[in-house]
């Protein structure tokens, strides 16, 4: 048999914490914007190792433009991300849905681009930046994930 709570009973007053409270979202922002960031550098660079010891010199267009794409798609992410994060844990799932979709059209958008206005080799740029796309989602579902839900004291 289930028992309902009284209609004036909240979380806060009695001293439990409140289901959709956030940690601190300032901290949660400084762990977030440079862990993605410096994820996507850090696959940059070990592509441009890569791409260095394959000595294909046609491949540097590729890993440019897909290192600038990668980034223009971070950026593109952190913009709905950063301010749903204010709004408790339903604001923040809402943000990085939002962010994740602005990232693949900032992404696709921008392959398309680097093909048609800039003449990029398009299997190179296609072979670097799936590593660098994979790595943001996966730092941020990390980071968001240990700060939405963190572990319980047991």
């Amino acid at each position: 048999m289930q028992q309902q709570a009284s209609p004036s009973f909240t979380p806060v007053q009695s001293g439990a914490a409140p289901i959709d409270a956030m940690p601190d979202v300032r901290r949660l922002l400084f762990r977030l914007v440079p862990g993605v960031f410096g994820s996507v550098l850090v696959t940059a660079a070990l592509a441009a190792g890569g791409v260095a010891l394959s000595g294909r010199q046609g491949w540097w267009g590729g890993w440019l433009a897909a290192t600038v794409i990668a980034l223009a798609g971070a950026v593109a992410a952190m913009l709905p991300i950063a301010p749903s994060l204010f709004g408790g844990m339903g604001g923040a799932v809402y943000g990085y849905l939002a962010g994740a979709v602005l990232r693949m059209l900032v992404i696709v958008g921008g392959c398309i681009a680097a093909v048609v206005f800039f003449r990029t080799f398009a299997f190179a740029m296609l072979v670097l930046i799936v590593p660098m796309f994979f790595v943001q989602l996966v730092v941020e579902a990390i980071l968001l994930s240990g700060a939405l839900w963190p572990r319980k004291n047991s």
